[in-house]
């Protein structure tokens, strides 16, 4: 019988998210919307979720001194928000940055989607004042 070979996965210090969470309770829209940011040795990593049902409808990339590159899944418009996180947080730190986005809130209006890229655009600016933050004061994100 052959030997079974197994290569061993470690990390020093894997990644912890932080998160930034924002509850929504508004007639036409309910629910959670949570961004899990992740800083790494260049650049970083976040991923936005909410509403009922999360998905991945965008991904978006950016990086320092290059245009931002978006893929946007059929029938979704999560790519307004990713590709906003993605060239901020690039522009604030200067370095890469990928976002993935997946918000989903059944039948909302044209009022409800503005309640949403408001409330994302929140987390957003709460998003740079603490990857700031850890970079002035010399500690790490994760």
């Amino acid at each position: 019988m052959g030997k079974i070979c197994a290569e061993k996965i470690h990390m020093e210090n894997p990644p912890c998210p932080a998160v930034i969470e924002k509850w929504i309770d508004d007639p036409e829209v309910s629910g959670c919307i949570r961004a899990y940011m992740f800083r790494l040795d260049e650049g970083g990593s976040v991923l936005i979720t909410g509403g009922s049902r999360t998905h991945v409808g965008a991904f978006s990339r950016t990086a320092p001194g290059r245009d931002t590159e978006t893929i946007q899944f059929p029938g979704h418009k999560d790519g307004v928000v990713s590709s906003r996180w993605s060239e901020t947080l690039c522009r604030v730190l200067g370095e890469p940055f990928s976002v993935e986005c997946g918000i989903h809130f059944d039948g909302l209006s044209k009022n409800g989607i503005g309640l949403v890229v408001q409330i994302c655009g929140e987390m957003l600016e709460e998003a740079c004042r603490f990857y700031k933050s850890c970079e002035s004061d010399g500690t790490s994100v994760v």
